[in-house]
């Protein structure tokens, strides 16, 4: 083999061993997945750690609704912008412990994750923004239905209630509950406290019959935390009911009906 021709082989080389890296950190950076039934945006960033706000940039899709078969690029962690990190929620962080911690403020964290809720999980990931950033307090905020914190009574509550009203539902379904409670403090149409919502007069059949003061379920547990992390599989509803027991004329019957998750129908 003349000179010319091993020189050429090994530029040949070079250039396949820069293709390899530059296609493997593209690879690394982003993949495919395609959308199953009961998927939502929430679970997919919960699932792969990554915003909802980087799926939606990384697909140019900025709709709130997917649908299974769709095809949807996910970005990785490691393709996450430079000056970012991801934190694991630890047994008790909070958003002001986090915010401390890093030296970043709760609403660059929130706006990272594009998260509003004031209550993170257990397991849940998080972009950390990193920068020395005015946490703009000294002190952790208070704890009260008006800053969207919820105390344990309300969540023990808000449990129980999910508990005995979808007892055998499908876990989206038991989320669903609680999203209508919350959506429900949220509207000017009922009382802004989970128990004002739950004890409101004819509301919620558990109350009438006692069922709401048995212990919640695991599940019903899992979900009272779902909800409040900001996952509403109701899409916004404020009523729920079973069609198969309400009887016909009930006011219920006249909402605009939102969706159907087991047994319940969820409307507004």
């Amino acid at each position: 083999m003349t000179l010319i021709k091993k020189r050429k082989v090994i530029i040949v080389f070079i250039l396949l061993t820069l293709m390899v890296v530059i296609l493997s950190q593209i690879s690394h950076a982003s993949f495919t997945y395609t959308v199953q039934s009961g998927d939502t945006l929430w679970k997919l960033s919960q699932r792969f750690g990554v915003s909802i706000a980087s799926i939606k940039s990384a697909n140019n899709y900025w709709s709130d609704m997917i649908r299974p078969g769709q095809r949807l690029v996910i970005p990785t962690s490691s393709g996450n912008t430079e000056g970012q990190k991801i934190h694991t929620v630890q047994s008790g962080d909070t958003l002001w412990k986090l915010s401390q911690r890093y030296g970043v403020s709760i609403t660059a964290i929130k706006s990272a994750n594009n998260y509003w809720s004031d209550v993170i999980r257990l397991g849940q990931r998080l972009i950390i923004p990193t920068g020395s950033v005015d946490t703009g307090t000294s002190q952790p905020p208070s704890n009260n239905g008006g800053q969207g914190g919820y105390t344990a009574q309300d969540k023990n509550l808000l449990s129980r209630l999910i508990s005995a009203e979808s007892r055998g539902e499908p876990f989206e379904g038991q989320v669903a509950v609680g999203g209508v409670v919350l959506n429900r403090v949220k509207s000017s149409q009922f009382p802004n406290t989970i128990p004002g919502v739950i004890y409101q007069p004819y509301q919620f059949s558990p109350v009438l019959d006692g069922s709401i003061n048995k212990p919640a379920t695991s599940s019903a547990i899992r979900a009272m935390e779902a909800a409040l992390t900001g996952w509403d599989p109701s899409y916004g509803s404020l009523f729920f009911y079973n069609p198969t027991k309400v009887r016909a004329g009930n006011y219920v019957w006249s909402r605009p009906i939102v969706r159907k998750i087991g047994n319940h129908v969820f409307a507004k």
